[in-house]
């Protein structure tokens, strides 16, 4: 259940990124920083920050890349 809502956390992090560019720019200066707000597992967290991104897109596949293998490995 807790792959669940942290699955549907980072989508929400997503999507406030897309249409809060002041958001979005934090998000990707100081993910450390901007993740404090949000309970995520230390992996979540661990994925946004090797992901280095530079962009929204950037970062957006990294998620993508790591809850389908994720998905994979569970499923």
């Amino acid at each position: 259940m807790g792959r669940i809502v942290s699955s549907e956390t980072l989508q929400a992090i997503i999507g406030t990124a897309v249409i809060d560019s002041d958001f979005c720019q934090q998000l990707l200066a100081d993910p450390i920083r901007v993740l404090k707000r949000y309970e995520l597992t230390y992996a979540e967290r661990l994925v946004v920050y090797r992901a280095q991104a530079q962009t929204l897109e950037a970062l957006a596949e990294a998620l993508d890349s790591w809850l389908a293998v994720k998905e994979y490995a569970v499923g």
